[in-house]
């Protein structure tokens, strides 16, 4: 399932079908709180959520909520709305969820596929070419 603007119903529509929803989108004005209360309860019961994008996409104390009333599975977050989550907050004592340090980008090959792409602009760069991973600062990403 793809990421679509709140103003488009394609998301609300599938989310009820999912039984693992990965949010992977930038913070950007329009994705701000797309998680919040109204769309944690389209999910079923049985879902697990992971926020592997940023955290002010999703609002926290809505995904508390949802896991304190049995309306989620679980859940696993690397990004918080506020970072680092605060040593207080509920989240870290439930056992549904699983808390990572804003370390999901990180990897064995992370250091190749960043040479890759500089190596390849370069290329393109010299060559003439458009560029690869432009950067839309309209968009904020």
């Amino acid at each position: 399932m793809l990421w679509a603007p709140r103003s488009d119903g394609a998301l609300d529509e599938q989310l009820p079908a999912a039984d693992l929803v990965i949010l992977t989108v930038p913070h950007t004005p329009d994705t701000e709180g797309m998680f919040d209360a109204r769309r944690f309860e389209l999910l079923k019961t049985s879902a697990y959520f992971v926020n592997v994008g940023r955290g002010p996409t999703v609002r926290l104390d809505a995904l508390d909520a949802a896991l304190a009333a049995g309306r989620l599975r679980g859940a696993a977050l690397d990004v918080f709305e506020t970072e680092p989550l605060p040593a207080g907050h509920p989240l870290w004592r439930r056992p549904e969820v699983l808390i990572t340090p804003h370390v999901a980008g990180v990897g064995p090959h992370e250091a190749e596929r960043r040479f890759a792409v500089l190596l390849e602009n370069a290329r393109r760069f010299v060559a003439g070419d458009a560029l690869i991973n432009i950067v839309d600062k309209s968009k904020w990403f």
